[in-house]
């Protein structure tokens, strides 16, 4: 069986984070990711690892506007993965639950393969 990097396991969860952000421009998810990756050393893929952190530099470089992206990510999470969450805010718990189901469904289909 084919080893899967660890970071290529998430991409789905990257791709609905990334559309969340597009919503208000790809130039605007370029420009969190930069800003993210150059004061804070803080990657793209660290977002699906350390969502609490993500989930705090998005308040501290928005403010009031973070819950605008928030709602918008756990939107894409919710109807990638079927989730039902508590709040439609709660950007922590729609990471967290997102790679569960994930890792929940590479299991079942490679139970099935085999």
């Amino acid at each position: 069986m084919p080893m899967i990097s660890v970071t290529s396991r998430y991409d789905s969860i990257f791709d609905c984070i990334d559309r969340g952000i597009d919503r208000f421009g790809i130039p605007t998810r370029l420009m969190i990711f930069t800003r993210l990756e150059s004061e804070c050393n803080f990657r793209r893929e660290d977002t699906v690892f350390k969502p609490a952190e993500f989930k705090k530099y998005l308040e501290t470089m928005f403010v009031t506007g973070s819950k605008l992206f928030e709602r918008a990510i756990v939107q894409e999470l919710s109807l990638q993965f079927n989730l039902e969450l508590q709040s439609k805010f709660d950007l922590v718990d729609a990471i967290e639950q997102s790679k569960i189901r994930l890792l929940m469904l590479q299991e079942s289909s490679h139970l099935i393969v085999a």
